[in-house]
Order: structure tokens, then sequence, then C-alpha cells
């Protein structure tokens, strides 16, 4: 599945750059790609991935961060998740 060998390579790439913008919008359109999908606990794990590079990249009240925040906040309201 092309989806599975995107994410292969983006985890490989990982060690290479995992703290750089590209990587935190690869995670971040895949967990949008994913959500889509409804394949929300890989969403979460994306967009949490995602949200986590911007705040060490940017800090946390960056506006790059913010719009990673509500990305993972929406998927964590569709499934329900409120704490």
């Amino acid at each position: 599945l092309a989806i599975g060998r995107a994410l292969d390579l983006i985890y490989g790439a990982a060690g290479a750059f995992a703290k750089q913008r590209d990587y935190a919008i690869s995670l971040a359109n895949l967990g949008a790609l994913r959500n889509a999908l409804g394949d929300f606990d890989a969403a979460e794990t994306l967009l949490r991935e995602a949200l986590d590079v911007d705040s060490v990249l940017y800090g946390k009240t960056h506006p790059n961060t913010a719009a990673q925040k509500r990305m993972f906040g929406q998927v964590l309201s569709l499934r329900g998740k409120w704490d």
C-alpha cells in the first residue's frame, strides 16, 4: 500500500532530519490522510509527532505550532477524547 510505503520512507529518514519542518509537514499531511481514511489511531500518532516537532522547532506559542495543535485537537475531538 502506498501510504504504508510513504510512512516507511518518512520514518526511515527521521534520523537525518527529524526536527526539520519538512518532516513535520509530511507527518501532518499523512495524519490528515489517515484521518480522512478513518484510521484514527494512526492519524493521532502522526499528528502528535508533527506537533512535537513544531514545538521543538518554533516553540509552543508560534503560529505554526498553533496550527498543528488545531489539527491534532480536531482529531481528538472527532474521537471523543476530551481529556
